[in-house]
């Protein structure tokens, strides 16, 4: 498949979504679910992706309280123990 035809077939699902669809957006939400996963390894994505440095990786990553919550009770770890509960666990 030529790179022009990857762009058509963007172009394509772009008009039948009716939104701008590109590799790039792709690209963008693998990584960001790949960085949701508790079990994450920073590294592995990093290789994944293409990055040459670990900084663009964690451009990709967002905290969610809920999840670094879940992630202490699966583990029976206090947050005050970690000096998170400012942010209302």
């Amino acid at each position: 498949m030529t790179l022009n035809r990857v762009f058509n077939v963007f172009d394509f699902i772009s008009k039948k979504v009716g939104i701008r669809v590109t590799h790039h957006r792709f690209r963008h939400t693998l990584e960001t679910d790949l960085m949701k996963d508790p079990d994450r390894n920073l590294y592995s994505v990093k290789d994944l992706m293409g990055h040459t440095n670990i900084k663009t990786t964690l451009e990709y990553f967002e905290p969610d309280i809920k999840m670094i919550k879940q992630a202490l009770d699966n583990r029976k770890v206090s947050p005050s123990l970690l000096m998170i509960n400012q942010w209302r666990l």
